[in-house]
């Protein structure tokens, strides 16, 4: 693998790939980084296992930029990834002009006099505590707070709400986040004299007041806590206000704790909405305000969505709130950004950090990414998206000497914009780093400065390096398959003529106007095979996924979430069935697996029940499970692993000692079906499975099923958890295909070719056509250019993406 240069790991689906890329190349980096750390440091650390293999020179520190989700929760956004959100809170509360948030008007600085004179308006007789914050909403033990207080001569604090004596403070603890606040006064409020008449009276009914009031001022930096008593049916409530010689406001008198950068962020409770705690969505109330438990969400009423409180909301730069500027697309940022004009006491602290926040909007757009709005959830990002969203703050990074290791970043981005990953991915290259990326991208492919094949077939038939070399290196290789595709000597075949369309037999939908859709109506002809395809970010997964498909799910009364919005759908009874082949999970947990999955393994376990050995013991087939007891192996609950913790240095998974990694115990492993246990299945690759179980026609059409979809290397008892989205997808597909065919099933599948060498899209594409021919309706959302041109009939969004899309800007034969 040459250093500093594009490399390219190629081959067919299972061949090894990713084996070589992730869990050797940069597993080892990783290993061999953290094991540079001191040990009190890697024990906060995910330490990764050594991986199995004899020796590798010369390799740097690695960085893996994958297509998963883990690392960011429900308020993770584009944002908040790329670090522009932490350079917008900042640049928001230094610069930011304040607004009230209840009448609008701008917020300027109060005097003491006029805090004075606001108390005084609480009322004859009301009792208050003067309080000056110290501590707001950290964590510590702040010791340095309480010896504060203390040598300012004050004899009792509030923490977390309640008063102690100062020389018996509670027990604070260190995690928690606490508010301290000094006891500065208890008074009782009596007539208080404004201060143009206290100057001309010499009145002094409220000189103690007004003493305070600068006491409490100088010791809590310009910001006073007022705790005051209102009579409610005759007892005492208590209400905290704030007040600040920084923001009031002139007009009604709002008061507002210190502008912040942590008032922005709706991970803090400083600027979170209180009723959705950040969150911008809730579950919608009954009569009763009573959360109602169903799927759906509404729009939380409080924060209109934003997440965030009033306060945040009040704020503005260029005449934009937070809210507004994180709502633009990356291109519309950026825009937004460069025309903004500083004044000269502004310029100083703005220019730096509007250089931090056009970076990295400018490394968004140079990924093809420009069209994502600043607030798109995180986890509402495709692998593709969100892998080329890490790529922009790699490239912001300006590291060098590095490994990077990337997962197919072509995904999803349409043939427009690869000019544009390739000239990213260069960058990284030209910063100094080596770039290794696993892709079945021809463009990308062509680009790259070496190739690595991996093959020649995929699991068994996989597992070697078939060809090395410049891409005009591996295209002359005959031996490579990669490079019979590069040099034209392989192409994906295309049928002689495309099937007829009958417009009267078709699924309308009309008005879809969801998110960038601009009032689409657009027709799917039944019978045939249809391509929807568009530039990235123009809508196409707003309308078949969020609008289409659930609108269908609903009319065949298949219930699920509320379709997006849309006029009208016609059609639908011409179906019998729908089937939506997504690249979500098929499993949450190890137990999973594409046996479980596809049903195969029920009827695995009716094998083994029936054979002589288990009815001479008298095992049914609910025995032959790693999930039941009696069944599996309880020394590691059927895991067929053990975790040994070591402390500083990682946990340490073994085989289990009583299974020795099968899962089941001793009894049921001795119960055999042609030399074969039950665990010994589990192990074999749906190819191997297949055959093994040829005289079962239930479990060979699931297992043949599984071989078509070009998922014939995958072991069936692998963990779903392990599976790429593209293997989830393919495993969904095949169960589908062994069902019992009634035809007039309208199939709904979202890039499938993702993952697939070309020599795999020719197989999916065979399988895609038998579907159809068995009277089906097919709709692919897809960007590959054979399986367009494979298609009868092609949609396309665009033009371009977020608000430059969201039209049908062609229908018709490809």
């Amino acid at each position: 693998v040459p250093r500093g240069k594009l490399v390219v790991v190629t081959g067919v689906s299972g061949s090894g790939k990713s084996s070589l890329a992730f869990d050797t190349l940069f597993a080892e980096g990783q290993r061999q980084y953290i094991e540079s750390l001191s040990a009190a440091a890697r024990q906060y650390v995910d330490q990764i296992e050594r991986p199995d293999v004899d020796l590798i020179e010369g390799l740097q520190p690695t960085i893996a930029v994958d297509q998963r989700v883990g690392g960011y929760g429900l308020r993770s956004t584009v944002a908040t990834a790329t670090e522009i959100y932490d350079y917008l809170r900042v640049l928001l509360a230094r610069v930011g002009l304040v607004e009230c948030f209840r009448c609008g008007t701008p917020i300027r600085q109060q005097s003491p006099e006029q805090i004075v004179e606001a108390l005084g308006r609480l009322g004859e007789g009301t009792k208050a505590m003067l309080l000056a914050p110290l501590v707001r909403g950290r964590r510590g033990k702040h010791e340095e707070a309480l010896a504060e207080i203390r040598k300012a001569g004050f004899v009792r604090l509030r923490v977390d709400g309640v008063v102690y004596d100062v020389d018996h403070p509670p027990e604070i603890d260190p995690r928690r986040n606490h508010d301290i606040e000094a006891v500065v006064d208890r008074i009782v409020i009596r007539s208080v004299a404004r201060a143009g008449d206290r100057a001309a009276t010499g009145s002094t009914a409220d000189g103690r007041l007004a003493e305070s009031v600068d006491l409490a001022l100088k010791h809590g930096d310009g910001v006073l806590l007022a705790t005051y008593a209102e009579k409610v049916d005759g007892k005492d409530v208590w209400h905290d206000a704030v007040f600040s010689t920084r923001y009031a406001c002139p007009k009604c008198g709002t008061n507002l704790a210190e502008i912040e950068p942590r008032t922005f962020s709706f991970n803090s409770p400083y600027g979170a909405c209180a009723e959705c705690e950040g969150l911008g969505k809730r579950r919608p109330l009954d009569v009763n305000g009573e959360p109602i438990e169903d799927d759906e969400e509404e729009t939380c009423p409080q924060c209109q969505g934003t997440r965030l409180r009033a306060e945040a909301r009040s704020v503005r730069i260029g005449g934009k709130t937070v809210d507004e500027i994180v709502g633009l697309a990356v291109g519309e940022a950026r825009a937004f950004f460069e025309q903004v004009v500083w004044s000269d006491t502004e310029r100083p602290v703005a220019e730096p950090l509007i250089a931090e926040i056009g970076r990295r909007l400018r490394f968004l757009e140079k990924v093809g990414v420009d069209y994502l709005t600043l607030d798109r959830a995180a986890d509402t990002l495709s692998g593709g998206e969100l892998q080329r969203v890490r790529l922009a703050t790699c490239i912001g990074s300006g590291l060098v000497g590095v490994c990077y290791v990337l997962d197919e970043p072509s995904i999803g981005l349409h043939p427009r914009d690869n000019e544009r990953l390739i000239a990213a991915l260069r960058e990284l290259q030209a910063q100094g780093n080596t770039v290794v990326v696993v892709e079945h991208d021809e463009a990308i492919m062509r680009a790259a400065d070496w190739i690595i094949d991996v093959g020649p077939g995929a699991g068994r038939h996989g597992g070697n390096i078939v060809a090395v070399g410049t891409p005009a290196e591996v295209a002359a290789n005959e031996d490579s398959l990669t490079g019979d595709y590069l040099a034209g000597r392989k192409k994906i075949s295309r049928r002689a003529e495309r099937r007829k369309i009958a417009k009267s037999k078709a699924i309308v939908l009309e008005g879809a106007s969801a998110n960038n859709l601009q009032d689409v109506s657009v027709s799917f002809p039944l019978g045939v095979l249809t391509c929807v395809t568009g530039v990235s970010g123009s809508g196409k997964s707003t309308l078949l996924v969020d609008t289409l498909a659930r609108a269908v799910t609903r009319r065949l009364g298949g219930g699920g979430s509320k379709p997006a919005a849309h006029s009208s759908l016609r059609g639908v009874s011409a179906i019998d069935k729908f089937v939506l082949v997504d690249q979500s999970p098929i499993g949450r947990t190890p137990r999973s697996n594409p046996a479980t999955y596809s049903g195969a393994w029920d009827e695995i376990r009716k094998v083994f029940a029936a054979t002589r050995e288990a009815k001479r013991r008298g095992y049914k087939a609910s025995r032959f499970s790693f999930n039941t007891v009696g069944g599996r192996c309880e020394a590691c609950g059927g895991q067929g692993q053990q975790k040994i913790e070591m402390n500083f240095l990682p946990d340490l998974f073994v085989p289990c000692n009583e299974c020795r990694g099968k899962r089941f115990d001793r009894a049921m492993l001795q119960v055999r079906y042609r030399e074969k246990s039950i665990a010994d299945v589990l192990d074999m690759s749906a190819e191997e499975a297949a055959a093994f179980f040829a005289n079962f026609s239930a479990i060979e059409r699931v297992l043949a099923s599984l071989v078509d979809v070009g998922l014939g290397y995958l072991p069936i008892g692998q963990a779903s958890t392990t599976l790429s989205g593209g293997e989830a997808q393919r495993v969904k597909l095949a169960t589908e295909l062994a069902r019992t065919e009634t035809g007039n099933t309208l199939y709904l599948l979202d890039e499938p070719t993702t993952g697939l060498h070309l020599a795999d899209i020719e197989r999916l594409l065979a399988v895609l056509q038998r579907l159809v021919d068995r009277g089906n309706t097919v709709i692919v959302i897809e960007h590959h250019a054979d399986v367009i041109a494979a298609a009868d009939w092609v949609i396309e969004l665009g033009p371009g993406g977020g608000a430059n899309g969201g039209r049908v800007v062609f229908e018709g034969m490809s």
